[in-house]
């Protein structure tokens, strides 16, 4: 049997690997994409694949995936029998890129590897009008269960471990790409047992 890789944002750009099973996820449908998900915003896709996936991709994808967004919760008008987009008008924040960091957890094994690809330097990041996050970093030890400052509230739910942060040259310095492996633990390794 196979190992198992998601490749996500994948577009028509897949990157096969022989030894694996390839599947892609991507928010538009092409000829290489195995499932549409507007991932972030929808976690749907995870109870497909919870805990049976070994190895997670993201090329030049999570720069796309927002930190925060406000989406108006609109209130119902009983008299008018018609929706108030003008007044009593609430904000719900939700956080897509987090979301996303804990459905990748959600699907990896345990001690399975996320890697992923952002553009870091100005001009790797500011070239593209579609970047909407900019990942530092020093962003990942928000993921990591034992060093965030979120993981007792449950909007981080995830547990990785840095395995290795380094950078390539794309076109204009040697920081223009920045490779990040994690790992995923899901299991106490004083009690071993499951997190989840």
């Amino acid at each position: 049997m196979k190992a198992m890789k998601l490749e996500l944002g994948c577009g028509n750009n897949a990157r096969e690997m022989p030894d694996y099973e390839n599947i892609c996820i991507d928010v538009i449908k092409t000829p290489i994409v195995t499932l549409v998900s507007n991932l972030g915003f929808d976690s749907s896709w995870t109870y497909k694949y919870e805990n049976s996936v070994d190895l997670v991709n993201c090329y030049d994808f999570l720069e796309h995936i927002p930190k925060q967004v406000y989406l108006p919760q609109y209130q119902w008008n009983e008299e008018k029998s018609e929706w108030d987009f003008f007044n009593n008008v609430s904000f719900k924040t939700i956080y897509p890129f987090v979301t996303l960091m804990n459905d990748i957890w959600k699907v990896l094994k345990h001690k399975g590897i996320l890697y992923i690809e952002t553009p870091n330097s100005e001009q790797a990041y500011l070239r593209d009008p579609t970047h909407c996050n900019r990942i530092t970093e020093d962003v990942w030890h928000y993921f990591q269960k034992d060093d965030n400052l979120y993981f007792s509230t449950g909007l981080i739910k995830c547990n990785f471990e840095l395995v290795k942060n380094e950078f390539r040259k794309y076109k204009w310095t040697d920081k223009d790409i920045m490779c990040t492996t994690l790992k995923a633990i899901k299991e106490d390794t004083k009690s071993e047992k499951v997190l989840i």
